[in-house]
């Protein structure tokens, strides 16, 4: 019934989504949507976009302001007790969030704030801490949208504007540079039997 901005498998089946109206459950088999959180109810305009799970089934997602162009996007953790924690504020558009598999950080970003941050994450506990500036995209002719790592640590991301994907290496730099047919990658995620397909989706 409204936008999805990003959505996550559960272990029980079907979806939990983050949408225009906050975070709700789809089930695949009985084509149902089940809202059942708003963290957001005094920003009817906003809505929930880049989102992804950590290794101990949490979902985070952040927001994003309606017209792209003011902080009032923040960035949330879902528990498995469907609890709800704001965890970041004052984002514009939420983008570029993964984590890394081969150190404790999360990654998020800020597309039209024009920077991916670094975060020390504690799995454990689910907390972000330290964030630091990963890559500034300030003066070049992309941004970072949707992200993923691969198995080596390196962060690959969809380069909206720019017709390409590009992979990072653990401090940041772009050190690969791969062209599409399409002007607005908006994803890009590791598939396959041997995850050695990278699946990218554009607008």
């Amino acid at each position: 019934p409204t936008g999805m901005g990003a959505f996550a498998f559960r272990k029980k089946g079907g979806l939990v989504a983050g949408m225009q109206n906050g975070f709700a459950f789809i089930d695949l088999d009985k084509e149902t949507v089940e809202p059942f959180h708003d963290p957001e109810p005094s920003r009817p305009l906003n809505r929930l976009n880049d989102g992804k799970c950590d290794s101990m089934g949490r979902f985070w997602c952040g927001s994003r302001d309606a017209d792209g162009s003011n902080p009032t996007g923040s960035l949330y953790r879902l528990d498995p007790d469907l609890s709800c924690h704001r965890m970041e504020t004052g984002i514009i558009i939420s983008n570029a969030m993964a984590f890394s598999p081969t150190e404790p950080a999360m990654l998020y970003g800020d597309s039209t704030g024009e920077t991916v941050w670094r975060y020390d994450f504690d799995a454990a506990r689910g907390t972000i801490s330290n964030r630091t500036v990963f890559h500034d995209t300030r003066g070049l002719p992309w941004r970072v949208d949707g992200a993923n790592f691969d198995t080596d640590g390196y962060y690959w991301g969809a380069l909206v504007y720019d017709w390409s994907i590009g992979r990072f290496a653990p401090d940041g730099k772009l050190d690969r540079l791969v062209r599409l047919p399409t002007r607005f990658p908006t994803m890009c995620c590791f598939g396959g039997p041997d995850l050695d397909i990278l699946y990218v989706t554009t607008a």
